[in-house]
């Protein structure tokens, strides 16, 4: 694997996060994503901040189309979500270190027991 790979893990959700609820704050971002060939795809997203007791803070990237209608602390379910672990590489030969991160994009996320 190069430090260019990516994969993509789609979750449970249940047992990955657990009862995710909405922490509040929205914000606009622009996130560059390596593809698995060393190119660059930019998406153009809102973050969404989200607690889980088994994950605390997490941040879930939706498209800026999406806008749900949420509540404070309320519980939430994620639309379609998937991981993707992007890997990236500090420093030369042995001394080399890499980093891999999870980035969490779904296509929306709803109130449980809320509208469907």
């Amino acid at each position: 694997m190069t430090n260019s790979d990516i994969k993509e893990v789609i979750p449970n959700v249940e047992k990955t996060f657990g009862k995710i609820r909405f922490l509040g704050g929205v914000q606009k971002v622009e996130k560059n994503v390596r593809t698995d060939r060393g190119r660059e795809t930019k998406h153009i997203a809102n973050a969404y901040a989200l607690i889980s007791p088994n994950t605390r803070k997490l941040s879930v990237y939706l498209p800026t189309s999406v806008k749900p209608k949420l509540t404070l602390k309320g519980e939430v379910m994620l639309v379609n979500p998937v991981i993707i672990f992007e890997s990236t590489r500090s420093g030369y030969g042995e001394n080399a270190t890499t980093y891999t991160y999870p980035i969490l994009f779904a296509d929306d996320i709803k109130m449980v027991g809320g509208e469907k």
